[in-house]
């Protein structure tokens, strides 16, 4: 059993074998006035749960402004029920099955988790009955984990060449635009969403991913050689491709929980 008295400690870093653990009190107070954030892995999940397309999905419940699910004029999750709960459990994202831990790439590399600031009204109870991974064990990350690991390769790239092509103000620009909805519509079609629709039905959202991921690959200028990566600038195609790195990269990384800034600690 957990222990009721154990207190949170937000902030804490912690690793996988770290002794911790957490007992969700059903009080609803995390799926309320927070931001949601999605990541493609987290939508096509999302779509196979309620049995739609990605994009019908991303339509009815996704914001246009930013990769974050949408909420009521009272600021609940736009799947939370009162009196019911989460109406999505079975599908729903990695950022609510990892709560309340946040995931981090260390500054020295490798993934530390990290306690969040509890809802001063929480219910949830705070232990040392496991560990960190037997937590997320219990929650079924491992698929959203290497979704989680599989973006974060590809957004590597993307800073690579957005590096190489002198780019990476623009997308650090950009993210700070997407964090704030001062973006506009995020233009989904130019994420390569719209290449999956004639494919053969994925085996797993895993594979969809995997799929979307490497249609991208090319029309964000990855595929470039790293020597010319350089002059993507220089012609119209290339400033295309930049084009699309750009908005690729920004929201791909606020789904990953990028904030402004972010390039100054790229290496």
């Amino acid at each position: 059993m957990t222990d009721p008295t154990h207190p949170a400690q937000p902030g804490r870093r912690m690793q996988p074998e770290t002794p911790w653990s957490y007992a969700c009190g059903r009080c609803g107070n995390c799926c309320r006035d927070k931001d949601f954030i999605l990541t493609p892995y987290d939508v096509a999940r999302l779509a196979q749960g309620l049995g739609l397309s990605t994009s019908q999905t991303m339509a009815r419940y996704v914001d246009p402004s930013r990769p974050t699910l949408k909420t009521g004029p009272d600021a609940w999750c736009v799947f939370f029920e009162p009196g019911q709960g989460c109406q999505v459990r079975q599908s729903r994202p990695a950022i609510c099955r990892l709560y309340p831990l946040g995931r981090t790439v260390a500054s020295e590399g490798g993934i530390v988790f990290e306690e969040a600031e509890p809802h001063p009204e929480t219910k949830g109870r705070y232990g040392m009955a496991g560990t960190v991974a037997d937590y997320l064990q219990s929650q079924e990350l491992g698929p959203y984990l290497e979704a989680l690991s599989l973006i974060g390769a590809f957004l590597d790239d993307c800073f690579a060449v957005a590096d190489r092509a002198g780019v990476l103000d623009q997308l650090d620009a950009a993210v700070f635009a997407y964090w704030t909805g001062e973006a506009g519509p995020v233009p989904f079609n130019i994420l390569g969403q719209d290449l999956l629709a004639a494919r053969t039905p994925f085996a797993s959202p895993l594979d969809q991913l995997k799929a979307h991921l490497e249609a991208l690959r090319p029309l964000c200028g990855l595929d470039v050689p790293p020597r010319d990566q350089p002059a993507l600038r220089d012609d119209p195609e290339g400033r295309a491709k930049i084009g699309r790195l750009v908005v690729t990269g920004a929201v791909f990384g606020v789904g990953l929980g990028l904030s402004p800034g972010f390039s100054a600690l790229q290496p």
